[in-house]
């Protein structure tokens, strides 16, 4: 070993120790607060508010079982626990995924809870791992303990986990897709597309992404996924439940605009700031003008729709996964509902922005993806029930999600620009 080698490896040890303390406390937290505690709360009642989600499909799938159509039910109280007041509001999600719910459905509301709670779990786990493949990263302790830490200290996966809802399962899918992709499994990626888009819909933009990329394969694979989903979900259930799902989907409030401070897409964002209708009633807009919410709203959805459409025609040195990256933080600003819960979605952007800056010099761009992940981590809508937030200059502040999805998109792109380091 030489006297470099030594001194290198000395420059780097706190570097380490950094990561491996900041993955060490992380972990303890994420494992209380995000199974520990939600998991003693399932034990203690029957249902609350932090399972909601969960809640909903869960009987919804009992009405499934005993014939009842639930999407055309309307708002009625939980019958388990009524002084919650927790709605079984209709659901809109796919029948089909309502498979998932029907065996927990035989069980009681509170191990239910914990089935679920327990499968989300196991789902952040594999997650990890298929984002740790995703990085190229070679397998040492200072780059697994950098991965613990960017996963444990993002709260929307808590958020999750608290309420019972299923983006962590759409995580585990475009995981799976993008590993595909990367190793060309062009087939496999489509089909883990497809479902993750039969889940939720706002994934599907990818597909616009790979069609211009000309990766047929993929996209006629995943056409053919949602065919025979569609296909099982009309023998399963029937047409006219199908139907219905249809329906509220397009008919539903979940298409309309939300101003409420969960809401961070673009068009939220703005509406905030220039409209006195909807979401909090305490919110004091800077100017109550919603045409101009919608002209600031258009011109941001068109360049970020130009831009990305125009990375992906360019002849530069980016990787097919980090071009669908940008495919996807495009579709959560430009959706018309991006809820804060959606977010754990973004720990594939994050962690191939983190594989491709760790290839080159510490400098201003690290402390610059701080920022960015600390606005997407730890969103300021937490703190929007004080006064500070609901007018004046910190308006803004209750779309700091929209902000770290800006700030991640624009240096995503600017890797691409200067060409990625390493190989995806």
């Amino acid at each position: 070993m030489t006297l470099h080698s030594i001194k290198s490896q000395n420059a780097n040890r706190p570097i380490r120790y950094f990561w491996v303390l900041s993955a060490l406390t992380l972990s303890l937290l994420f494992v209380y607060r995000g199974y520990l505690y939600p998991l003693s709360r399932s034990f203690r009642e029957t249902q609350s508010e932090h399972v909601y989600d969960f809640g909903v499909r869960y009987y919804s799938a009992i009405d499934l079982r005993n014939g009842i159509n639930p999407y055309e039910k309307k708002e009625t109280l939980n019958p388990d626990n009524p002084k919650y007041g927790m709605g079984r509001t209709a659901p809109v999600y796919f029948p089909l995924v309502m498979v998932l719910y029907i065996p927990l459905s035989f069980l009681k509301f509170a191990d239910a809870q914990v089935v679920w709670l327990s499968f989300n779990a196991a789902i952040v786990c594999f997650s990890a791992v298929l984002l740790f493949r995703l990085t190229g990263w070679p397998v040492r302790l200072e780059t697994v303990a950098g991965l613990i830490a960017l996963v444990a200290g993002f709260l929307p996966i808590l958020r999750n986990l608290d309420s019972g809802q299923i983006n962590l399962l759409i995580l585990l899918l475009l995981c799976l897709a993008m590993n595909a992709l990367r190793s060309g499994r062009y087939v496999k990626a489509g089909i883990w597309l497809a479902m993750a888009v039969l889940v939720k819909p706002v994934p599907a933009i990818l597909f616009v992404g790979l069609m211009l990329h000309r990766k047929w394969t993929t996209i006629i694979s995943g056409l053919i996924a949602v065919g025979v989903s569609l296909g099982l979900s009309f023998v399963c259930f029937g047409a006219n439940v199908n139907f219905s799902f249809f329906k509220r989907l397009i008919f539903s409030e979940s298409t309309v605009i939300s101003t409420w401070w969960s809401s961070q897409n673009l068009a939220s964002f703005f509406l905030r700031l220039f409209s006195s209708e909807g979401g909090n009633p305490e919110r004091t807009p800077w100017l109550n003008v919603p045409a101009l919410a919608w002209i600031f709203w258009g011109i941001c959805a068109f360049i970020f729709c130009y831009l990305t459409f125009k990375l992906t025609m360019k002849d530069l040195k980016m990787p097919l996964v980090v071009n669908m990256s940008l495919w996807l933080i495009t579709g959560l600003l430009v959706s018309p509902r991006t809820w804060d819960h959606y977010f754990p979605w973004l720990l594939i952007p994050v962690v191939l922005l983190a594989s491709s800056l760790s290839r080159g010099p510490f400098g201003v761009s690290w402390a610059v993806f701080a920022v960015t992940y600390c606005l997407l981590a730890f969103p300021a809508v937490k703190y929007s029930s004080l006064p500070l937030f609901h007018s004046g200059p910190l308006l803004f502040m209750a779309g700091s999600q929209t902000l770290g999805l800006i700030s991640l998109y624009s240096m995503l792109a600017r890797q691409n620009s200067a060409g990625y380091r390493g190989s995806y």
